[in-house]
């Protein structure tokens, strides 16, 4: 019996494949499939990836997932009001959620084609 040949994937490729996985709304099945990756195997890449941006910010450190791997709602994690950040900074990052709010849009348009 012929063994199956892993997949070597760079690890620039998993980080995008799971924000794609994790931004997207589409199920981690039908990227997986588009990707040509195994579904299991994505899996692990987004547990790993939330894991890795929980690390990095601030906001939640010291905070673990749920059993789900989502983030804790309410409690002493919400998030503090922007009082000490300046107006500009605030202006500056609610361009950048604008336009990754349309990246984001493109590539579930992308997907949804690939995937029909």
């Amino acid at each position: 019996m012929a063994e199956k040949k892993r997949g070597s994937y760079t690890p620039d490729f998993r980080i995008k494949a799971a924000d794609l996985a994790i931004a997207s709304e589409v199920r981690i099945g039908d990227i997986a499939k588009t990707l040509n990756v195994l579904p299991n195997t994505l899996s692990n890449w987004v547990a790993k990836r939330k894991k890795q941006l929980l690390k990095s910010s601030p906001l939640y450190a010291g905070t673990t997932l749920d059993k789900n791997g989502q983030l804790p709602l309410g409690g002493k994690h919400q998030v503090p009001p922007p009082s000490s950040q300046s107006q500009t900074e605030i202006e500056r990052l609610q361009r950048e959620v604008r336009r990754l709010q349309q990246e984001r849009k493109v590539i579930k348009e992308a997907i949804i084609l690939l995937t029909t």
